[in-house]
């Protein structure tokens, strides 16, 4: 095009159409210092804004890829910028995990769990990410987090079985702030 463009011209001006991957394929994204992975389960969305709804969250066409590779690379990359900490399950004291009945809407189980990792309290509840908060009195800390995962806001005691194993993926926790390291998604909300 010659000389100088309208917003007319740029709004109307035909953008290629990403690449719709089909139902099953494996996906991914970086985020900040990891690779998030999803298996399609429906393309979903209007003509112009198509999504993937997955096995993990919704994605853009446009920001789903399938070079895992590169990705990997690039994640690595990024953990330059960030403090964070691998944790090592077999390094975590008075594991106390709990699966909770499927949820009534969509059958889906989540989990709670509450440990000591160095000195410090590892926890997840049922609809959060992963933390690892410094704490003044851990054993305190501990008691109040496994009592929060086994009542309810009544303080009345929820259904819930008792696990040996962890059933979900232990994260890299990157630092947020001076008392605090969590989960990747978690820093993405004002890092």
């Amino acid at each position: 095009m010659d000389g100088q463009m309208t917003i007319d011209d740029f709004l109307c001006e035909e953008k290629p159409k990403p690449k719709i991957y089909p139902v099953g394929t494996r996906i991914g994204k970086v985020v900040g210092g990891e690779v998030e992975t999803a298996t399609i389960l429906k393309v979903d969305g209007s003509g112009k804004y198509p999504f993937y709804r997955t096995d993990n969250a919704c994605y853009s066409v446009a920001e789903a890829r399938t070079d895992f590779e590169q990705m990997e690379k690039e994640a690595v990359e990024n953990r330059k910028q960030y403090e964070y900490i691998e944790i090592n399950v077999d390094e975590l004291e008075n594991l106390f995990i709990c699966e909770y009945p499927p949820r009534e809407s969509d059958g889906h189980i989540m989990y709670g769990m509450v440990a000591v990792y160095h000195g410090m309290l590892y926890w997840k509840e049922d609809m959060t990410y992963q933390f690892l908060d410094a704490v003044k009195d851990i054993k305190k800390a501990y008691k109040k987090k496994k009592k929060e995962l086994i009542t309810d806001i009544w303080e009345k005691e929820r259904e819930y079985k008792e696990l040996e194993v962890i059933p979900f993926e232990v994260k890299r926790m990157y630092k947020k702030k001076e008392d605090r390291y969590a989960d990747i998604r978690y820093m993405g909300y004002g890092l």
